[in-house]
């Protein structure tokens, strides 16, 4: 789920269109696409994509992403996070991610790990590495899964 913040304006972030193609039109047919009624004929991932791209392109002062790359498969997942981690390294926005997959957050300024819905760690990513408490055990956990 994306959930659009604070939007000043239509300030339009610079993103290069084939970025914006390729998240938009892969795995459909170019711009005309039937949707169907409410999207009913796109898919979760598609969707998602979507949202993301129209966000990035309306440049918000706040983005929050709530597991907005839940519904992608991994490739997808992997070019819509770079065009997410370079959209947010750009500055000039506070960006609150929530997520289960660590790639999501692996380059953000400061993580801010929960168990049971309680604070247990905060800080940078490395100095959530050094500290090996929880962030780093799920951390190796997530490695271990894409190696096997």
């Amino acid at each position: 789920m994306l959930i659009l913040g604070i939007v000043k304006g239509l300030q339009v972030l610079q993103i290069p269109l084939e970025k914006l193609q390729t998240l938009l039109l892969e795995g459909v047919d170019g711009y005309e696409t039937p949707v169907g009624a409410r999207g009913s004929q796109l898919s979760g991932g598609q969707k998602q994509r979507i949202a993301i791209a129209r966000a990035l392109v309306r440049k918000p002062t706040l983005l929050l992403l709530d597991e907005a790359t839940s519904a992608l498969d991994n490739e997808s997942e992997r070019v819509v996070q770079a065009a997410l981690d370079e959209a947010m390294a750009k500055g000039g926005r506070t960006s609150l991610v929530v997520a289960h997959r660590l790639t999501t957050v692996e380059n953000c300024d400061v993580i801010v790990v929960l168990q049971e819905g309680q604070e247990c760690e905060i800080g940078s990513p490395e100095g959530l590495m050094a500290m090996k408490g929880l962030y780093y055990q799920l951390h190796n956990v997530d490695a271990a899964v894409k190696t096997h």
